[in-house]
């Protein structure tokens, strides 16, 4: 692995760090999940990082963008879309590193999990942060993959 490698994991541990504390702090944020490679640890160095914030305000975040100077400071907003219930945010750090924000509500994971919800936590996500809402969803996910 190259030290540029390591160095661009070290500062995605950082980014998923102060996630999470802010996350935490907010006190707007039932859970922070990452989802995509670096959920299932299997980044290369192209990778995005993806962060799901799940919120009863995710419209207010996805428009106010509070936690980008908290988590990712001097990044810059470069799409901003929406997605049936999930509000995208991407943004490019200074550094390249292209992080992902999916801002979206408890329904999200509420249960029956629906297909996309389902589709993207079975690739694989890591709890940053858990009110309880992405337990119930983790737990459902495993019941229905349990073989009978």
């Amino acid at each position: 692995m190259s030290a540029r490698f390591n160095s661009r994991k070290r500062l995605v541990e950082r980014t998923l760090t102060k996630a999470r504390d802010w996350a935490i702090e907010s006190g707007a944020v039932k859970a922070a999940i990452v989802v995509g490679s670096y959920a299932y640890d299997r980044p290369r160095m192209g990778s995005d990082v993806d962060i799901v914030l799940i919120s009863e305000q995710a419209e207010r975040l996805a428009n106010d963008l509070p936690f980008v100077p908290a988590i990712a400071p001097g990044s810059r907003l470069i799409r901003a879309k929406q997605w049936g219930t999930l509000f995208e945010r991407r943004f490019r750090h200074p550094s390249g590193l292209i992080i992902e924000c999916g801002l979206v509500t408890p329904q999200w994971c509420a249960i029956p999990l629906d297909a996309g919800t389902r589709r993207v936590l079975s690739d694989g996500c890591r709890v940053l942060t858990d009110d309880g809402c992405m337990d119930e969803a983790l737990n459902a996910l495993r019941t229905s993959q349990a073989p009978a």
